[in-house]
């Protein structure tokens, strides 16, 4: 075999991998600050709560967990985002792979800019919104290439985040329920598709 294809055969295993560590990252740590935090609940915080030291929720440890664990499974997100670019199989699936990388470098945004900070609401809305963005375009691009249950599935769970969102509104928002609520709805859904995606990207390969 060509030492060519070695390499490549290499490159395409590290980005599944770091795609699966985005996720071990990211979502690993946030639901591990919620167990270690003192007074998080479901019903009354944010998230984002758990990432500073000042609030009832948030502790030295949590901080470290929360924003570290964005910050870090953001880097290995980039990495995926890398493979999800090079190897796509037409420009929809590149669309969605750099949208990826956009929602990766958000998502690590907000543990740089941890709630307080100027940016942590805009870099917090653009990772939200970059799911259903990133999960449409890739569920859309394989639909046309004819890969039905990748494709709806992907489109499903982008839906499904912003049907988390308007349901927490029209419910009340805050006042009824914690914002942690569609915010650990939105990354269950990256977090699936991500870990889907590791394994069926490109879509009909």
């Amino acid at each position: 075999m060509p030492a060519g294809s070695d390499a490549g055969m290499d490159g395409d295993r590290i980005g599944r991998v770091a795609g699966v560590g985005s996720v071990a990252l990211a979502l690993g740590s946030t639901l591990l600050a919620t167990l270690l935090s003192p007074a998080f609940t479901w019903s009354g915080n944010a998230l984002s709560d758990l990432g500073v030291a000042w609030t009832a929720a948030g502790t030295t440890g949590t901080v470290v967990l929360f924003d570290g664990g964005l910050v870090l499974g953001g880097l290995a997100g980039l990495a995926f985002a890398r493979f999800l670019v090079h190897s796509a199989p037409d420009a929809l699936h590149r669309l969605a792979g750099a949208s990826f990388g956009v929602t990766s470098a958000s998502m690590g945004a907000v543990g740089l800019f941890p709630m307080g900070s100027a940016l942590h609401a805009p870099v917090a809305i653009v990772f939200f919104l970059g799911i259903s963005a990133t999960l449409a375009l890739a569920g859309v691009g394989a639909l046309r290439r004819g890969v039905i249950g990748y494709g709806a599935s992907s489109v499903g769970l982008a839906a499904g985040n912003l049907g988390v969102w308007v349901a927490w509104a029209l419910a009340g928002g805050p006042a009824a329920v914690g914002l942690a609520v569609p915010e650990i709805g939105g990354s269950i859904a990256l977090s699936t598709w991500v870990l889907v995606t590791a394994r069926r990207w490109p879509p009909g390969r």
